[in-house]
């Protein structure tokens, strides 16, 4: 989903994170020393998100996409992009498939 090659080093990414009460001070630790590539680093961190605490996806992807990380990490504005379309009740829906109500048929 999220593509973390986008994020080229973990601060202030992860501190970002770590400040905003979406990871814990320990799995704040066991990410930063982690020897992967960060692309690596940031796959396994919202993979473990997503199994562990799918609640917090969401504030995840607020902080992942904050103006902080979007300056730092100019390629992030391309992953923002395609979650424009993210709800609270179904996930993704891809932008073509959105309906607007001009476009219902009566």
């Amino acid at each position: 989903l999220f593509r973390s090659l986008a994020v080229t080093q973990l601060f202030p990414f992860l501190n970002g994170l770590l400040d905003h009460d979406i990871i814990s001070k320990r799995t704040f630790k066991i990410y930063k020393n982690e020897t992967k590539p960060v692309s690596e680093v940031v796959y396994d961190l919202l993979s473990f998100l997503q199994a562990k605490y799918p609640d917090k996806i969401r504030a995840f992807l607020k902080v992942a996409f904050n103006s902080c990380n979007l300056r730092q990490y100019p390629d992030l504005k391309e992953v923002q992009e395609k979650f424009k379309g993210f709800t609270a009740v179904g996930g993704m829906i891809p932008s073509e498939a959105q309906e607007s109500p001009g476009d219902r048929k009566s």
